[in-house]
């Protein structure tokens, strides 16, 4: 009775640590105003659902950067409204996947929570990112 008591924790033990590669942090983003330029190269589309990108500027930095919709931000993208500025925590993962997973990306974004939602003109976008009015 003894050795199979061990040889179930081994067994746990060996099947919870294939999950210590797996990392969870918290990150804070501002989310603009406005969305990206309509250049379907930023888009993405699987089936039933689609995603659009965003600028993004992330905490301690002052610079907009794309947030490609390849690395959607799972349950914001149904909330946001152009014409405010958002402050969002979110919870970023990353998956420690086998080699052999060809094409599978490592990184998962979920909305945790809104932090603040501003109606304004989000400044300092580079210009030729902006739509064409």
């Amino acid at each position: 009775m003894g050795i199979r008591v061990l040889i179930m924790l081994f067994a746990c033990g060996a099947t919870l640590s294939g999950c210590d590669n797996d990392r969870e942090r918290t990150i804070f983003l501002t989310i603009a105003s406005v969305r990206p330029a309509d250049r379907q190269e930023l888009y993405y589309s699987s089936g039933e659902t689609s995603w659009k990108p965003l600028y993004i500027c992330k905490r301690g930095s002052e610079e907009w950067e794309i947030w490609s919709a390849w690395n959607p931000i799972h349950g914001f993208d149904e909330r946001y409204e152009e014409g405010y500025e958002y402050r969002i925590e979110v919870a970023h993962r990353t998956i420690a996947y086998d080699n052999n997973v060809a094409d599978a990306n490592p990184d998962t974004y979920r909305l945790v929570r809104i932090v603040s939602k501003i109606k304004k003109t989000s400044e300092g976008i580079p210009a030729h990112f902006l739509p064409e009015e």
